[in-house]
């Protein structure tokens, strides 16, 4: 699985620690980081997926509570950690489900502690729903195999949303649906 993680502060010292922060914890797993500079930026720019964001309470513009709430009206499922220099706005942060909230200046230990549980809850995540029916039909994606309108050479089509699979995933993901298919006919 590859993780696709976010960070958003406006200053550029702030964002290289914790890019190399996320470089060291994660150095041996698949991981993509996508760096913003404002809160106007990550909202004009929001990615397709976005498994955790650190985000930075204050800021010039909008501050990170709001950038929060704008984004849960949109991605629920985005892990939001908060990192700020400020304790005054924790319990605001609570508000729009931060999974934590961290103090600058950040200590390594602290951050990848907390960053290797938010991995441990995706993967459990994922791990429950693996059983159930739900399929990861590709590194990035775990689809609900009753919303496949249609399979094709390379892609499934969930409502209007075209979502690649695999060339490995295929065989199997056609099967999956198949017996799914006959489970129901039967």
């Amino acid at each position: 699985m590859v993780f696709n993680i976010g960070i958003c502060d406006d200053e550029i010292i702030h964002r290289e620690i914790l890019s190399n922060y996320i470089d060291r914890v994660f150095a041996t797993k698949s991981y993509k980081v996508v760096e913003f500079d404002s809160g106007e930026d990550i909202l004009e720019n929001y990615p397709k997926k976005l498994d955790i964001l650190l985000l930075d309470v204050q800021m010039e513009g909008i501050n990170g509570i709001e950038i929060a709430k704008r984004i849960r009206s949109f991605d629920t499922n985005v892990i939001i950690i908060f990192i700020t220099a400020i304790i005054d706005f924790m319990q605001q942060g609570y508000e729009v489900r931060a999974f934590r909230y961290l103090l600058k200046p950040i200590n390594y230990n602290d951050f990848s502690k907390h960053l290797l549980q938010c991995e441990e809850d995706i993967n459990k995540v994922e791990k429950y729903l693996d059983n159930k029916i739900f399929y990861r039909c590709h590194r990035s994606y775990l689809i609900n195999l009753n919303k496949v309108r249609c399979i094709s050479k390379n892609s499934v089509l969930i409502k209007d949303n075209e979502i690649l699979v695999s060339r490995y995933k295929l065989k199997d993901l056609k099967i999956k649906v198949t017996n799914m298919l006959g489970d129901l006919l039967c």
